[in-house]
């Protein structure tokens, strides 16, 4: 992978080794905590939990889990799942506007060929744009209305570095690529869940994402990282000495409504790890992401936000021909259209409850390169795909001539915090001071696009 396109914030997660180590000493009212936090709970179980045996990434990121939300959210039981294409997605490949000449001249050799792209058609038919060839079950969910194409979304800051548009992006902060946590982490960070679960909010891909920083959220590189062990002790070892180490003598008795259903909790998703990812979902990265956050919420975990990785979008060269199956971009977007259509076949009824947003740190340059690529550029379209979406083409494109054009690239014309945050309100039921609390400096509720259904 080229580590231009890589997370800025992603932090290898360390496993510990295994170990034979138990506590010397009993714990003593000397050693129990004052101002009990589920902070100081959670991280004091992941240390107990180590010591039994090896600690997962699980456990890693449960230890770091933070407390002390101080709203309560709607408790919907829906899920927003956010599937973050890094790199910098061709939004004109995926959603080619076929109906503007500037596009064919501007892109001789890559872009879709009208009689090849898949038209929007049903309830929502728009004969402006066309999805690209490979996007087969996007193609037939847009045309069943679940699918909401935002065309022209993006950062309103504008950026070229890969790093300073994520950062931006998963930020959420507006102008400042400094922000110490982000949009889903101070969401988290004001809300308290339905039951507070652990596993509330879920990355999978790699480390926590920079969105997710200032919440409470478990991040893992795939399924087989969130076993409670993969080597060392069983299950029942592991609980029954973490259960055993605060059920000491002196340990604070606030710890017991916290230490059952965490443990409950990991031993619950340890029994699912076992099972093999179905061969509807490839052996591609973004199925691999998918795989585990459908199996979870096909389990009943009451998962609000997930987020997942898929990288390689940065097509400075060698895209391909739009029709050629085995060019770049078109295995790129069949990986993504493949693993979203498995990951919903798998849900089955329970997909109503899910709404993907789809996102990247930027699209790409309106006119293609001599490579036969294209360079870093500015809107992109962002897709909202699922349950409760109010589907069609949103957005203010404003085409691909010099003078709709900001110089060269396809101009941004709606925030992309507009779209999250209506997502959040309507589908999370998040109030307007949580959405302060979450993207601060910015209000969109009176701009709204209509991307979730009433």
């Amino acid at each position: 992978m080229n580590q231009t396109t890589m997370n800025p914030t992603t932090m290898n997660q360390q496993m510990l080794p295994p170990t034979d180590l138990a506590p010397t000493k009993p714990v003593t009212a000397e050693l129990a905590p004052t101002g009990l936090t589920r902070r100081r709970f959670l991280r004091n179980s992941g240390i107990a939990v180590a010591a039994a045996g090896s600690a997962s990434l699980l456990h890693t990121q449960l230890a770091s889990a933070q407390g002390g939300a101080t709203a309560a959210a709607a408790g919907t039981g829906n899920t927003l799942l956010v599937i973050f294409c890094r790199g910098g997605m061709d939004g004109l490949s995926l959603v080619a506007p076929v109906a503007t000449p500037e596009y064919y001249s501007l892109r001789p050799s890559i872009a879709v060929p009208q009689q090849a792209a898949l038209a929007l058609g049903g309830t929502h038919a728009d004969s402006r744009f066309a999805l690209h060839p490979a996007a087969v079950r996007l193609s037939g969910m847009y045309n069943q209305g679940s699918v909401a194409i935002v065309n022209s979304a993006g950062v309103m800051t504008s950026s070229r570095s890969h790093f300073d548009a994520q950062s931006f992006l998963e930020g959420g902060a507006g102008n400042t690529n400094m922000s110490p946590t982000g949009w889903a982490g101070r969401w988290m960070s004001s809300t308290v869940g339905a039951s507070d679960h652990p596993l509330r909010c879920v990355a999978i891909g790699g480390g926590l994402p920079a969105s997710l920083r200032g919440g409470s959220a478990v991040a893992a590189s795939g399924f087989g990282s969130l076993s409670l062990l993969p080597w060392g002790p069983s299950v029942e070892t592991v609980t029954t000495s973490t259960t055993d180490l605060y059920n000491r003598a002196g340990v604070h008795p606030a710890l017991t409504p916290w230490a059952a259903p965490t443990l409950g909790t990991i031993a619950q998703v340890s029994s699912l790890t076992s099972t093999d990812r179905p061969a509807s979902f490839p052996d591609t990265e973004i199925s691999r992401n998918l795989w585990p956050i459908a199996r979870l919420l096909q389990a009943g975990f009451p998962i609000e936000i997930a987020h997942a990785e898929m990288h390689d979008w940065d097509t400075h060269d060698a895209m391909g021909s739009a029709t050629a199956t085995t060019a770049r971009m078109y295995t790129q977007v069949s990986e993504l259209d493949t693993a979203i259509g498995a990951f919903f076949d798998y849900l089955g009824a329970a997909a109503s409850k899910v709404t993907i947003a789809v996102v990247s740190e930027f699209g790409r340059r309106a006119y293609e390169n001599s490579s036969g690529g294209c360079d870093h550029g500015r809107a992109f379209p962002m897709m909202v795909i699922g349950g409760g979406v109010a589907g069609g083409t949103y957005g203010d494109f404003q085409g691909l001539s010099s003078a709709g054009l900001d110089q060269g690239d396809v101009r941004v014309t709606t925030d992309y915090r507009t779209v999250l945050s209506e997502l959040l309100s309507r589908r999370l039921g998040a109030s307007s001071s949580v959405l302060n609390t979450t993207f601060p400096q910015f209000s969109a509720t009176n701009s709204w696009l209509g991307v979730a259904a009433a």
